[in-house]
């Protein structure tokens, strides 16, 4: 066939037959069902987060606006929100502020719904329990990696893991001068 100057067209079963008869084709990675549900819900708990960073920054955006300081170290805390819930501010940014306020009770009660669930699933989940075991690694974070590494045999070597994560050193080289610079980032930002 190579060589010949002839024009290859192939209908589907003839290239799904030459697929399957040389291979080039990598084997992609499925994670299980119960995986793929776990990874759901964390990142829907991610979107959560972001969604109040930003109602929050709305909220300091209304505050510079009118030039309100506050001594409190959680403006969004208990007392903070007593605060914001007391200011009186001209009638458009006044209901701003309200609605803004009204959507971060919702988003708290959603993220603290969510943490809860994923309590739950990390104390019946053996590799969460044992990541748990570690320094720094609360449920939240013991679920994540092994929902967004998945099945960790998959990979070749601990090497190729820490490159798929993106922790792996940035390496320049030029003749026998190498440096070693900071982490790539290249990889699952979700599970660095």
């Amino acid at each position: 066939m190579e060589g010949t100057g002839e024009i290859l067209s192939f209908t589907l079963p003839r290239t799904l037959a030459y697929l399957l008869r040389g291979d080039p084709a990598a084997e992609s990675y499925v994670p299980t069902r119960k995986n793929r549900e776990y990874r759901t819900f964390l990142r829907h708990r991610a979107s959560l987060i972001k969604m109040r960073v930003e109602v929050t920054n709305r909220i300091h955006t209304l505050l510079d606006k009118y030039d309100l300081s506050h001594e409190y170290t959680d403006l969004f805390g208990k007392e903070g929100l007593e605060w914001l819930c007391n200011l009186n501010l001209p009638a458009t940014d006044d209901q701003i502020l309200k609605s803004n306020l009204q959507i971060l009770e919702t988003l708290n009660e959603q993220i603290r719904s969510a943490d809860i669930q994923i309590a739950k699933d990390a104390v019946h989940e053996e590799q969460a329990k044992l990541l748990m075991t570690m320094p720094g690694v609360d449920y939240y974070a013991a679920m994540i990696l092994p929902s967004e590494i998945g099945d960790v045999n998959r990979f070749a070597s601990p090497e190729k893991l820490v490159s798929w994560v993106g922790l792996a050193p940035q390496v320049h080289q030029s003749g026998e001068t190498q440096w070693t610079g900071h982490i790539t980032k290249k990889g699952s930002k979700r599970a660095r």
